[in-house]
């Protein structure tokens, strides 16, 4: 979040404390706003949220901070419904496999089934899509996304065809 505009002489050690009543104060106000209130600041807000996920200290202070920027996903992921779809995959990156990689299965199957619809091979837009998603994924899964590969592979080295033919 860009708190160093809002608190710019806050002591370090109230930064913690900082942080998750800014995060609250963000759940409380995105709980009450419609769709297109966020809408346009949604990008801005998921990549602040998920730098605070992805905190490097393994302290009390910072876990709180991470629940609480969690519950500010929650919340924003209720308001703008099917718009904050295209960022899920970028939280399942944020939180990594442990976290993440129980929906992992359900979720890579849709997928699977996405890519071997008839709407795919007519669908240049969603074929990019469906491979950028892949990409998150297998960043994510790590080791752990190796069952994957035969469904993947065919169409990012279609896609490398399509590039190279270009150039």
């Amino acid at each position: 979040m860009q708190v160093g505009v809002v608190r710019p002489n806050v002591p370090a050690k109230w930064t913690w404390h900082f942080l998750t009543h800014a995060l609250t104060s963000l759940r409380q106000f995105i709980d009450t706003c419609h769709p297109e209130m966020v809408e346009p600041y949604l990008e801005s807000l998921l990549g602040s949220l998920f730098a605070l996920l992805n905190l490097g200290h393994a302290t009390a202070e910072s876990r709180s901070v991470q629940e609480y920027a969690v519950s500010a996903l929650s919340s924003i992921a209720g308001c703008c419904g099917e718009s904050f779809g295209r960022f899920f995959n970028m939280v399942g990156l944020a939180v990594g496999p442990a976290v993440f990689g129980g929906d992992a299965a359900e979720i890579l199957d849709v997928m699977t089934q996405m890519q071997h619809s008839s709407q795919y091979a007519n669908d240049e837009i969603l074929r990019s899509y469906l491979l950028q998603a892949w990409a998150r994924w297998c960043k994510t899964l790590t080791h752990h996304f190796a069952n994957y590969l035969p469904v993947v592979m065919p169409s990012l080295l279609d896609a490398a065809m399509v590039c190279s033919s270009t150039y």
